[in-house]
């Protein structure tokens, strides 16, 4: 019984991928502008991590040669770094109080 369950759950997806693929690349492009904005943010603030321009600039290629699930991939690795390194920038700017000598 379970080859026929994981067939027909594999049958299914790939029926569904075409629908999926569609929008990936929409998702892409949004994707990249969420980060952009998450690494412009954080770059403000002087807190911005090398990785996370890494990774934008892997997606941005990535989306010009329309490889949109990859693009998509790269995208939200360079969104969560940035979203960590904007964490990072909250904590340190009550943090340096506590290394400080009394």
């Amino acid at each position: 019984m379970i080859p026929n369950f994981t067939g027909t759950l594999v049958l299914g997806v790939l029926l569904s991928s075409s629908s999926v693929f569609a929008g990936d690349c929409a998702e892409a492009d949004s994707l990249i502008q969420k980060a952009q904005g998450a690494y412009a943010a954080v770059d403000a603030r002087g807190f911005a991590w090398v990785p996370t321009e890494t990774y934008l600039a892997d997606a941005k290629a990535e989306r010009t040669v329309d490889a949109c699930l990859d693009a998509m991939i790269h995208a939200q690795r360079a969104l969560d770094t940035a979203n960590a390194a904007m964490k990072q920038a909250d904590y340190e700017n009550t943090a340096w109080q506590s290394r400080v000598p009394k």
